[in-house]
């Protein structure tokens, strides 16, 4: 149910009764042992030593605050803790918030309202800027940034993860640079798709006569299993941007699981990964030309920094800082089965805020955007985690609300809900590490959330939970 829109994954489904009546009864059978199941959560989730947990979590955070920063856990901790409270001592209160929105999955079948909601996590809540009808600007501010100049007001929470940050900026703007000049990007919808949907592609067969908004629409990337239903798994998004493509290009090239690449494979890696794409056909098959080998070549080795001289030390460091991307993001979702992306495509198709789809904001969170970024940033291994869509009946029903903090922390799988609600234990965290990033209409109220989460009170001790 993790997918870009509502239709995207379920356009034509046939047996919905037997969708929702298989689902219920599924999932009736497992919520006595799901029921059990959160009550021992509770009690492990209240045996959770606080100091640990904020410790682990500010050393995965502190690889985008300070990349190459070797010390040791409760070290980073201590420094999360000081700048934090600079920020809360030395800077006006931030009038932004985070947030969280919703839209309904497989929108387009028949008794579809009983599963829950794809949600979509919100690092800056602004709603002159994110209106019901679509966003009026079309960046995150964390892009638009100034990180040189040193008297530039943060209030989104950007200027904390400038040696991250501003780095992942330039290689971005150096990447859509090289793609509006490329006779294959540029001409997409045109010429470009005239010649590749000849070439037999297997996600173009019975669309060769399409054009390519309509291939975009309705290409099929694989099947998936529902119980017992066969899904077609559609990927493309229409509105791909040059912007958003150069972030699923640095998605791609920039991915590790443990380890760099060795230095010796980069060259390679890098150029295939440039080609791939979820907007232009043959993306499972592999071996796509989705820009000219010149423009390849030159985002490998003016942006990507390739050197071919078998240390590829620059690349390092932009693949240790790769994981920050969806940190940058105003509004970030695991919407297509690989990672965290934009969630602007999301937000900028307007079709997506009527019904069945149903795209809305759901909940503010009464802290600021700092604190949601490092939020996210503390849940490093989410982003290398398997994709799974539905793990359980109780699971589709119940969609990874109460996942344990250490699945979190170490998940065997992630999907869009997973991802979002363990965000949202994580933000509970942060109010542990300083009063900050609690809510709260005072000082006092901020300062007793702060107390409950180092009284160990659980990874939902600042009170913040979405109904």
């Amino acid at each position: 149910y993790c997918s870009k829109s509502g239709v995207l994954l379920a356009d034509t489904m046939k047996a919905h009764s037997f969708f929702i009546v298989a689902l219920l009864q599924l999932a009736a059978t497992s919520r006595l042992e799901s029921d059990e199941k959160g009550s021992n959560l509770e009690t492990r989730e209240h045996a959770i030593e606080p100091e640990t947990a904020l410790n682990e979590m500010s050393s995965n955070m502190f690889k985008c605050i300070e990349p190459g920063f070797a010390a040791k856990a409760k070290d980073a901790h201590i420094e999360t803790q000081r700048i934090l409270e600079r920020l809360r001592l030395e800077e006006a209160p931030a009038e932004v918030q985070v947030d969280g929105w919703r839209n309904r999955p497989f929108a387009s079948m028949t008794g579809s309202g009983i599963l829950p909601y794809h949600m979509i996590i919100g690092l800056v809540h602004n709603t002159t800027k994110y209106t019901d009808s679509g966003p009026t600007s079309d960046d995150s501010e964390c892009f638009k940034f100034d990180y040189d100049n040193p008297h530039s007001q943060s209030p989104h929470g950007c200027r904390v993860f400038e040696k991250s940050f501003q780095p992942l900026k330039e290689l971005r703007q150096c990447i859509v640079k090289h793609l509006e000049q490329d006779s294959i990007w540029t001409a997409r919808a045109g010429s470009a798709w005239e010649t590749v949907k000849k070439q037999g592609w297997e996600d173009v067969q019975g669309l060769e006569n399409s054009s390519y908004e309509d291939w975009c629409a309705n290409a099929v990337y694989s099947h998936t299993s529902f119980l017992g239903i066969n899904i077609p798994v559609k990927i493309c998004p229409s509105n791909m941007d040059s912007k958003r493509r150069a972030e699923e290009m640095m998605k791609f090239a920039l991915f590790k699981k443990d380890v760099n690449t060795q230095p010796q494979d980069v060259p390679e890696r890098v150029r295939t990964k440039i080609q791939q794409t979820a907007s232009w056909p043959g993306m499972k098959q592999g071996g796509q030309q989705s820009v000219s080998d010149a423009t390849m070549n030159s985002i490998s080795k003016d942006c990507f920094k390739v050197r071919n001289d078998n240390r590829e030390e620059t690349y390092h460091f932009l693949q240790d800082i790769g994981s920050c991307l969806p940190l940058m993001y105003d509004k970030t979702e695991v919407g297509d089965g690989f990672g965290f992306q934009d969630a602007y495509l999301k937000l900028s198709n307007l079709a997506n805020y009527g019904p069945p789809v149903g795209l809305q904001h759901h909940i503010t969170y009464d802290v600021p955007p700092v604190c949601g970024r490092m939020a996210l940033g503390s849940l490093a291994k989410i982003q290398s985690a398997r994709y799974h869509l539905v793990p359980s009946a109780w699971g589709a029903i119940r969609g990874d609300e109460h996942t344990p903090w250490s699945q979190c922390m170490h998940p065997e799988y992630i999907n869009c809900r997973k991802a979002y609600f363990c965000w949202e234990q994580a933000l509970n965290w942060m109010c542990g590490i300083d009063e900050l990033c609690c809510p709260g209409g005072s000082d006092t109220e901020k300062k007793a959330r702060h107390d409950a989460c180092m009284a160990g009170q659980g990874s939902r001790c600042a009170d913040m939970q979405a109904p």
